[in-house]
């Protein structure tokens, strides 16, 4: 049967459109397959252009939020490492046992040196008389040799006895000797000496900071108690020791 030449017309015009379509679409799946070949998704799953459209987009999405969350996370380490860098303030020096002893120590090493210069006195008084008493000769000095070996004798007396008040002293205060007395005494002023450098470099390293009351309440007690530490002790007069 043979065909109109307005049918084989609408035969070709139909063939030529679906040509075209199909070319349509292999040019889209070609299009879609190029832009994600490099993000790891296949064409399978994109169903419209549309949908098609947004999955291209993800991946952009994708690399701004990474990109942020580097950023942040390279910031936070540099304020870590900021803070790790910044050296922490140590406390304030504090005086050791022996160190706090020392103002103590010092009123019981007053008194032996009060002691001390007054037996030094009787013993220059003592080698006066000696000189005297080897330089009175004859007959007509016995009185005054006799008088002079006395005194002499009178002295001797006295200084002996002040010379046990020197252990006597210690005794009082714990120490069974003087010469344990001085050991503990030395000992303490190097600690004292010691204390006192190590709390000037702290003050000139670090300086004053920023108080809270009770911090400034703690630190005044403290001033105060370096300031009864560093006082030099003043014995009441009493007179000579005997």
């Amino acid at each position: 049967m043979k065909r109109s030449t307005n049918e084989k017309a609408a035969i070709i015009l139909a063939v030529s459109v679906i040509l075209s379509v199909t070319a349509c679409s292999a040019e889209g799946v070609a299009y879609v397959d190029g832009n994600q070949s490099g993000t790891g998704f296949s064409s399978s799953s994109a169903a419209t252009s549309g949908t098609i459209y947004e999955e291209s987009t993800l991946p952009a999405t994708v690399s701004v939020t990474t990109a942020a969350t580097t950023t942040k996370a390279k910031e936070t380490t540099a304020v870590s490492t900021t803070v790790a860098s910044t050296p922490a303030i140590p406390p304030r020096p504090q005086p050791s046992t022996e160190a706090v002893s020392y103002k103590h120590l010092c009123e019981i090493y007053q008194k032996l040196q009060e002691q001390n210069k007054a037996i030094f006195a009787l013993e220059k008084q003592r080698s006066d008389l000696e000189i005297e008493l080897s330089d009175s000769k004859g007959i007509f000095k016995a009185k005054r040799r006799s008088e002079l070996s006395t005194e002499i004798a009178g002295l001797e007396e006295r200084i002996a006895r002040m010379k046990v008040r020197l252990s006597h002293i210690v005794k009082e205060y714990g120490y069974p000797n003087v010469e344990a007395f001085y050991k503990a005494f030395h000992k303490a002023e190097t600690a004292y000496g010691d204390y006192q450098d190590s709390l000037k470099n702290w003050k000139q390293r670090y300086g004053e900071k920023p108080q809270s009351l009770h911090d400034r309440l703690k630190s005044k007690k403290q001033d105060i108690r370096e300031r009864e530490l560093t006082r030099p002790y003043s014995p009441p007069n009493r007179g000579r020791s005997r």
